[in-house]
């Protein structure tokens, strides 16, 4: 077995994506149509480094460039929580699984080391056991940080989905969705053309509202040449047909990444979100997915971490490796850094020396 490294547009959508899909654990965030979003909007180099056998890939790793005032920077992945990382085929003996870890760790370093990179971080898939716990075991990081993932893992009665679902749910969040019904809080699924200014608008004002960094407009104006109605979709609440609430979704192999939520702040107690998502979950029920990815919290995040956790979410951990091969980067402060490597990861801020 060896390594092929490609261009990303050098690889056929359906060949990585059928790949993927072997699996039922691997995420939206190595699919080609993201990784192509990503290279769209973040004007980045994304390298795919694949291993065949048979011609048909057995494992994968994407490494995505950026070039800043510093110099080139790696991650696998950037963007808001993108888990990166490496995909081995699930059928392969496990021999041959750590075979295929190890080649793709030393192609990536390598790759990294001849793009003159200044810092390299690896973000692990929290459903992804094996890569993460090789990467752990095996790869010389300077850096370890740490997210908490959290998964509500959809197992509802098909026959009975409402309520074996809200059996999952901690209170508030039955008494949460009750109110937004009797609140007259009604609720459909649109394309993120058709929503995009809304959506957009809603959430930067809630986010610039708590000290944040909202997505920028054109992140959302390119989503959709890259996702279909099947695999992007904006949900929308209403009242009195105005709209008051979205929340945009993606969907891959298993598992519905919850993205972007946005509420008028003046509906925000109807709970028009949580309506939203009910009725989201139950859609993807009987669309065959079996997992909601809530996405990535900080250890610090206590209050966003109880908001998913009563939607019967389980903990996943996991973790972001950081190589750095420029010392001076943790001399930097953490604004110039922002600045200079919008949307990349260089080290956790709490290791810079300013």
């Amino acid at each position: 077995m060896e390594v092929v490294v490609s261009e990303l547009e050098e690889v056929h959508a359906e060949d990585l994506d059928s790949f993927l899909k072997e699996d039922a654990d691997t995420l939206l965030y190595s699919s080609h149509a993201y990784l192509s979003l990503l290279k769209d909007y973040l004007k980045c180099s994304i390298k795919l480094l694949l291993v065949y056998k048979n011609e048909k890939i057995i494992a994968s790793f994407p490494l995505a460039f950026t070039s800043g005032k510093l110099g080139t920077v790696c991650n696998s992945l950037p963007f808001y929580g993108s888990n990166g990382s490496m995909t081995v085929s699930s059928s392969l003996l496990e021999a041959d699984k750590l075979n295929c870890y190890s080649l793709l760790l030393q192609k990536a370093l390598n790759v990294i080391k001849d793009n003159k990179s200044i810092a390299s971080t690896f973000i692990t898939n929290p459903l992804q056991t094996g890569s993460n716990e090789y990467l752990k075991s095996q790869f010389k990081y300077d850096f370890k940080d740490e997210r908490i993932g959290q998964i509500t893992y959809l197992n509802a009665d098909k026959n009975n989905i409402e309520q074996s679902l809200l059996q999952l749910f901690d209170d508030p969040r039955p008494r949460n969705i009750r109110k937004a019904i009797k609140s007259g809080i009604t609720v459909s699924a649109d394309t993120i053309e058709n929503q995009l200014k809304f959506l957009y608008d809603v959430h930067h004002a809630n986010i610039t509202a708590i000290g944040g960094i909202p997505k920028e407009l054109e992140f959302f104006q390119k989503i959709g040449a890259h996702f279909n109605v099947e695999n992007c979709k904006v949900y929308v609440g209403y009242f009195e047909n105005r709209p008051v609430a979205a929340l945009l979704l993606f969907y891959f192999n298993k598992t519905v990444e919850y993205f972007t939520p946005a509420v008028v702040e003046s509906f925000r107690s109807m709970q028009p979100t949580s309506l939203i998502v009910f009725e989201a979950m139950k859609d993807a029920i009987r669309q065959g997915y079996d997992k909601w990815n809530w996405g990535g919290t900080w250890l610090s995040q206590g209050g966003v971490y109880d908001f998913k956790k009563k939607w019967g979410a389980t903990d996943k951990r996991y973790y972001y490796y950081t190589q750095v091969y420029k010392k001076e980067i943790v001399s930097e402060n953490k604004d110039f850094l922002i600045s200079s490597y919008p949307n990349f990861y260089l080290v956790p801020f709490n290791q810079l020396l300013t």
